[in-house]
């Protein structure tokens, strides 16, 4: 309920709801603020009004004023460039490399201040509105027209135009559209804009006022794993064969950070680690990779293994289970790391961004194994998750191919039995045993 009472010349407002429950955590799901009862207060009458105050007070303070040694380290980074998009592409990547993320409080005059971007390119170092200042600030002297923006990572800005950001990013006009960039969040990213803030609300801060709009979704084609493993199995059950895996987006990124958050000393024996969670007695004959910090390029890994006794063999049969169940990285990856339970769902939910798996496994096998009994998968479609996957013997070889694409960063509730039945279908082969009948000996 909501209740006013008047004390001379002041009017105080008092808002009650009673009969409040604790909220049952769900794993996975949106903040708690996204669908608890919350209070929103204004005295802007509009979100165009809170987008033109911004603008102005950013301007009027001079945040993004380039100074001589600005200029030159724009024409620096720019020299080559073919395009506006290779422009923008170095600068926000230059800022978000060589301005670390580190700040302290100035006192009075901090929050929605963005300090002077000659500031900044002296230290060398800020928060992230000193970031998208230092990148406004870089391409304004390279000719772009740019402005701050202001989102809330993490959580949902509602429609009431009240103070609910905790983050700035920026926005430049290309092709005559704004298009945002967040040189925070990119580090190590070959994405100008992280895809883990699509379906997040964003305020521009433009001189003719703007709306609060939203990122749109990125495809989950763009965020995948793809593996592609070749093996033979020999008659004493070890395995040989090699594996692939390129990376692309968020994923992408998410390999990176095996590598780049140690010391590049280190690489070689993460990468030998990686391939030893397949199985402790890997033995590795080749194993390469691209260069993690090279972001020009997607992340590829390759390896040619053995595995000795990947097969356990009794005297009737063989107990085999697919190499694709074991691959690294997969128990890292938002989508089958997202649990299963539970079985339904009351709130939304969310991974770090819409994703896909694509893998393909032929193994050649010994003569006389029979596939004893198949692993029947289902087909799922929907608006969260689409999954296609095949377990089969054609002739001597055993071909498994799975594919799961997850269409969204945060979920209706109502897209997780959908979501769910796709996790469910991939997990029958991360979980299966096949059985083959070894015939006459």
């Amino acid at each position: 309920r909501h209740w006013v009472h008047r004390d001379g010349e002041r009017t105080i407002h008092g808002w009650e709801k009673t009969d409040l429950k604790p909220m049952a955590a769900e794993p996975g799901m949106v903040d708690h603020s996204d669908v608890a009862p919350k209070l929103l207060l204004s005295t802007s009458p509009d979100w165009q009004a809170k987008s033109r105050w911004f603008y102005q007070v950013n301007e009027d303070y001079g945040s993004f004023a380039a100074d001589d040694d600005i200029r030159a380290k724009v024409a620096e980074i720019t020299a080559g460039c073919r395009s506006d998009l290779d422009k923008i592409s170095r600068l926000t990547h230059w800022v978000a490399e060589e301005i670390r993320y580190s700040g302290i409080s100035m006192g009075e005059g901090e929050g929605f201040t963005l300090h002077r971007g000659t500031m900044t390119f002296v230290d060398r170092c800020g928060v992230c509105k000193d970031k998208a200042g230092m990148l406004i600030t870089m391409l304004r002297a390279a000719g772009f027209e740019s402005y701050p923006a202001m989102t809330m990572a993490g959580s949902r800005i509602d429609r009431i135009p009240a103070d609910q950001f905790n983050h700035c990013v920026t926005i430049v006009k290309v092709g005559g559209k704004y298009t945002l960039l967040d040189p925070t969040w990119v580090p190590g990213v070959r994405e100008l804009w992280s895809s883990a803030e699509q379906q997040q609300e964003y305020l521009m801060g433009l001189p003719e006022g703007a709306d609060l709009l939203s990122t749109p979704l990125s495809p989950a084609a763009d965020h995948f794993f793809r593996y592609r493993v070749q093996g033979r199995l020999d008659a004493r059950g070890n395995w040989r064969g090699e594996i692939t895996l390129d990376a692309e987006g968020q994923l992408d990124s998410t390999l990176r950070r095996v590598f780049t958050r140690k010391p590049k000393e280190a690489w070689n024996d993460t990468l030998a680690d990686l391939w030893r969670r397949i199985h402790p007695a890997v033995e590795i004959e080749r194993s390469t990779m691209s260069d993690p910090g090279d972001l020009d390029r997607p992340m590829h890994l390759a390896a040619t293994l053995t595995i000795p006794g990947w097969a356990r063999l009794g005297d009737k049969h063989c107990y085999l289970t697919p190499v694709t169940a074991r691959l690294p990285l997969l128990e890292g990856v938002g989508i089958p790391a997202l649990s299963t339970s539970p079985a339904t769902r009351k709130y939304p939910f969310r991974t770090r961004s819409s994703q896909s798996l694509d893998i393909e496994e032929t193994l050649l096998l010994p003569a006389g194994l029979t596939l004893a009994a198949p692993l029947p998968l289902k087909e799922v479609t929907g608006s969260g998750a689409d999954f296609r996957g095949r377990v089969e013997v054609i002739g001597n070889r055993l071909r498994v191919s799975a594919k799961l694409a997850c269409k969204k960063r945060i979920y209706p509730a109502t897209d997780w039995e959908n979501v769910r039945s796709g996790l469910l279908e991939i997990r029958k082969i991360a979980d299966a045993v096949l059985v083959f009948d070894r015939g006459a000996k």
